[in-house]
């Protein structure tokens, strides 16, 4: 099973928030509510967007503002779309700029993975958090995504992982000085919900078990909206169709290619899914 967890919305739209559960064996979802205080946890951070990214960025500060010891170990640029390809030969070059702060000329698995065997193997994260990423993971695009591939790799090393992103509005994709404004301005609230959510998962779970069952990871899709417009949470399957199309386009170079990438509007997929919603 595969799950997606939908906000409701003002304005007769129910998309504004989504959120998958991968390799799914049972779902465990919780209320909002905060019902006590939380135990502050060692949190190992990355993306695949670079380490000085601005949803990164944000997300570090919310955790620290929450109490949460945070490493941050991320790619040195942008690795959108390397799943949870690995480094297995050659060199991988790891550099420290701040207390707790870390960049690896690699992939966002691994970031993760020398994080796991390295920088933190004295003293393993309680949780793997990757985001906030720039633009929606949606549908079988979770299968390339750098963002949901880096918490698959925790996982397969007994640590739990929550992916976050936030979308790309097409209305925005021409808008100057700087294209997405929507997208840039839900960081700090996608962020602030995730803090909430590690909130209540560990308020559910039992004493001693760990902060997600089994071999679940979490993969969060935030809207590109004002976080006052989000009513409520709902679960709906992933979908056969990816939120990206890839096209490619010939140059007059010959056997250069240029690929683009469109945002997928339609979903041949049977049942409600993600990308309906």
């Amino acid at each position: 099973m595969r799950h997606l967890v939908r906000f409701l919305t003002d304005g007769g739209r129910n998309l504004l928030f989504r959120a998958w559960l991968v390799f799914l064996i049972s779902v465990l979802f919780v209320t909002m509510t905060i019902d006590g205080q939380s135990l502050d946890l060692r949190i190992l951070l990355t993306n695949d967007d670079g380490f000085r990214a601005s949803g990164i960025t944000a997300m570090r500060k919310v955790l620290i503002e929450n109490g949460h010891k945070v490493t941050l170990v991320a790619p040195l640029g942008n690795q959108s779309g390397s799943s949870a390809k690995l480094t297995i030969s050659g060199k991988l070059n790891c550099q420290e700029y701040e207390d707790g702060v870390w960049s690896v000329d690699g992939s966002p698995a691994d970031a993760v993975s020398l994080a796991i065997h390295q920088i933190m193997a004295l003293d393993l994260p309680d949780l793997v958090i990757s985001g906030v990423n720039s633009g929606q993971n949606l549908g079988s695009d979770i299968n390339i995504s750098g963002t949901v591939g880096a918490v698959v790799l925790a996982r397969r090393w007994g640590i739990p992982g929550i992916a976050v992103s936030v979308g790309l509005d097409p209305k925005e994709s021409d808008v100057k000085p700087k294209r997405y404004p929507g997208t840039s301005a839900a960081f700090k609230p996608a962020a602030e919900f995730i803090a909430e959510l590690i909130d209540e998962l560990q308020d559910s779970k039992a004493e001693l078990e760990r902060l997600l069952p089994g071999r679940i990871v979490l993969n969060v899709n935030y809207p590109p909206r004002n976080s006052e417009k989000i009513r409520g949470v709902r679960l709906a399957k992933i979908s056969r169709q990816g939120g990206f199309i890839i096209s490619y386009r010939k140059t007059d170079i010959p056997g250069q290619i240029v690929p683009r990438l469109e945002i997928a509007t339609h979903d041949d997929s049977p049942g409600v899914t993600d990308l309906k919603l």
